[in-house]
């Protein structure tokens, strides 16, 4: 599962634009799984459960509406 965040990270190429302050996003989801940063600059979490993923679904719904969604 990847969610790509591209700004306020420094070291990441940058793509697309930003309603949602990126630390906030990061907190949610660090709630539910581990952020890496995968070989192409992409940033990555992951999962040790499908329970899990389902909760950060949830849980990014309940924070931010439909301003972020995740793609596997």
């Amino acid at each position: 599962m990847i969610l790509v965040m591209t700004q306020q990270f420094k070291e990441l190429r940058t793509r697309g634009w930003w309603t949602i302050e990126p630390l906030l996003v990061a907190d949610v989801v660090e709630k539910h799984g581990k952020l890496v940063v995968g070989e192409k600059g992409e940033l990555i979490i992951e999962f040790e459960s499908e329970t899990q993923i389902l909760a950060l679904s949830l849980d990014l719904i309940e924070h931010f509406n439909d301003q972020i969604f995740i793609a596997p």
